[in-house]
């Protein structure tokens, strides 16, 4: 378990916690480690969840189908983030498919053994759920501003909004975006194609540039003003 520390220390149920009481926390809960190669569906929608898992590492995406058919990108999940523990509380079936988009490592914990107790009456228990249930918290507010996006008239200000809404800091103008351009489009519920015309616009209107992944803005009172209109 020691060499997955890094995707460990940056997992939500695991914050503020020395390194030897997550691997204490791992060995008390007595998780399962299960490996997927790229393009495996680990859980459709529908199915029961059972357990919540902690990517270790890799990516996987949560998508939901609209009543078109078209596939929505409701989450992206890579090392370090903890999945199916909102459903995994409310014992409801899965209302997203579970997709690995890259080889995938998944340390996997029954409800049970985070609600519970190991009987030691371990200080990291009590700990291990209060970080539970600030991160259920934090992921209801991430859905908030994902509808926040989608309710947007146009598809600048969804675009807009949402770069906004990556950067770490406020003096931050560099992005570095989760998705590709597909998957981008996928999760602000946009076109392709009209997401690339969009952005090959702001960046002839100079108010940002890209390349890939990579986000670059170079007028943010200009993209301000965008959004103010």
């Amino acid at each position: 378990m020691t060499i997955y520390l890094p995707a460990l220390r940056r997992c939500s149920l695991f914050h503020n916690m020395a390194d030897e009481t997550i691997l204490k926390l791992c060995q008390c809960l007595g998780g399962t480690i299960r490996q997927y190669p790229r393009g495996t569906i680990l859980l459709l929608a529908g199915q029961p969840v059972n357990s919540a898992g902690i990517v270790l590492t890799g990516q996987l995406h949560a998508e939901q189908q609209t009543l078109g058919g078209e596939h929505i990108i409701v989450a992206n999940h890579t090392a370090g983030s903890l999945f199916g523990d909102i459903l995994m509380s409310g014992s409801r079936l899965s209302p997203v498919t579970l997709t690995a988009t890259t080889n995938l490592t998944v340390l996997y914990f029954a409800m049970e053994t985070i609600l519970g107790d190991c009987g030691q009456h371990c200080q990291c228990h009590l700990q291990l759920r209060q970080n539970l249930l600030v991160g259920i918290s934090e992921k209801f507010w991430a859905q908030q501003k994902k509808i926040g996006y989608l309710s947007m008239p146009s598809l600048r200000r969804k675009l807009l909004s949402y770069l906004l809404d990556q950067r770490t800091t406020d003096s931050d103008l560099d992005i570095f975006l989760p998705y590709n351009r597909e998957e981008l489009a996928s999760y602000l519920g946009v076109n392709r194609s009209a997401l690339s015309r969009e952005l090959g616009r702001l960046q002839k209107e100079g108010i940002l540039t890209f390349h890939k992944r990579q986000i670059t803005i170079l007028d943010l009172s200009r993209l301000l003003t965008q959004l103010s209109r």
